[in-house]
């Protein structure tokens, strides 16, 4: 008899968190801050021709020269410094004259990364025309746990010719937590996003 209860244990807990952390993602989803442009240029910082950083989010594409019309993908990684990342939600944010997130591909503008084949990744598109748009993930076990880990990729569309390296954009981070549910702390510091 004491070992049924030991095996029902787990499943329980597994499925009280993950209905929590629905939860709370709903709730992260249907919230977010507001932006200005200037806040983000303000923000911004490059590492390299096709990344731009901010901590320990930061997104990266794999072309520089982006004509207008074409779709590309942006791929977006953590740093979780030794956490088993459960939960993120976060705001993409952008300038609507060089690019918009798209939704037409059926997907809602994001899918899985490389590193998040165990999340659930859910995503809002309705403040897409307000150069906003939230997505989120949630994790049982088996999460993302790395300094470079691609947890998401956004689908774009370009509206304009641009270089990658020249778009004012910016990864917000609103919530993040591991796979319990406990908060993963971090701080903001001039637009930079670093995990403690």
């Amino acid at each position: 008899m004491n070992k049924n209860k030991q095996r029902i244990l787990p499943s329980t807990i597994i499925f009280i968190v993950l209905g929590v952390a629905g939860i709370l993602l709903a709730v992260l989803i249907a919230g977010g801050d507001r932006f200005t442009r200037n806040g983000l240029s303000q923000n911004k910082k490059n590492i390299n021709k096709n990344q731009s950083i901010n901590g320990d989010i930061w997104f990266s594409c794999a072309k520089e020269k982006i004509k207008s019309g074409e779709d590309f993908d942006i791929d977006v990684y953590i740093n979780t410094k030794g956490n088993n990342l459960g939960v993120f939600a976060l705001n993409f944010n952008f300038d609507k004259k060089d690019l918009t997130v798209d939704i037409e591909s059926g997907e809602d503008g994001i899918s899985k990364g490389i590193d998040s084949e165990n999340f659930i990744i859910m995503s809002n598109p309705n403040d897409i025309t307000s150069e906003h748009f939230r997505f989120s993930g949630i994790c049982a076990q088996n999460c993302a746990n790395g300094n470079q880990k691609n947890i998401a990729v956004i689908h774009a569309k370009a509206k304009a010719d641009f270089n990658f390296s020249d778009i004012v954009s910016q990864l917000e981070v609103k919530e993040l937590a591991n796979e319990l549910g406990k908060a993963i702390a971090f701080k903001k510091n001039n637009g930079v996003i670093t995990i403690k």
